[in-house]
């Protein structure tokens, strides 16, 4: 009995404890729910974006040891570009509003697409990579539309829409080159 009442009190300390440095010297006083929540969500789409826009990067790079078409590299060398200019902007954002952001760590799907496609090279390479190319902006254009129509602060709603235009031209761009490369040499 002893040993549960003093694991109780420990407990209990502890979260005292807790408290006490979540919500200030007065463990009384409770947080506006309302303001935690849209912290949480706010969170939420910030690290998605930034979670996105380092992938991208990532994948973007692939061309470099993988494809042998200048154009492919381009439009990565393009892309690479701009979903970094985005992400310098969502990180000042983040920080202006109190919100870390992860280190980027891709999730098993993401790695197996990455090393899937580092296993490729020349024209293999260019077919898969435009072909995911395409299809990841294009479901990420719709991602971004869900995000901006449900997102309240208007500072994230005004740079998920200002990202918008840009994933929409990456998609234009593999859409255009994945229609060319049939008739890419070799």
């Amino acid at each position: 009995m002893k040993i549960a009442i003093r694991l109780c009190s420990s407990a209990l300390a502890s979260l005292c404890l807790v408290a006490s440095t979540a919500y200030g010297d007065d463990a009384t006083r409770s947080p506006d729910p309302q303001a935690s929540i849209q912290m949480f969500k706010k969170t939420a789409v910030l690290n998605e974006i930034h979670h996105t826009h380092q992938l991208e990067i990532r994948l973007s790079d692939l061309p470099n040891a993988n494809s042998e078409n200048t154009e492919i590299k381009a439009m990565s060398s393009h892309m690479i570009q701009d979903h970094q200019k985005a992400d310098a902007e969502l990180k000042t954002l983040a920080a202006n509003e109190k919100v870390e952001l992860k280190d980027f760590k891709p999730n098993d799907a993401e790695q197996a697409i990455m090393d899937s496609l580092s296993h490729l090279k020349g024209k293999a390479f260019d077919m898969a990579y435009l072909d995911f190319q395409r299809m990841d902006h294009q479901a990420l254009a719709g991602k971004l539309v869900l995000l901006s129509g449900e997102e309240k602060d208007p500072q994230i709603k005004s740079m998920i829409e200002t990202i918008l235009p840009t994933v929409r031209h990456h998609q234009q761009m593999s859409a255009k080159l994945e229609k060319a490369a049939p008739t890419f040499p070799a």
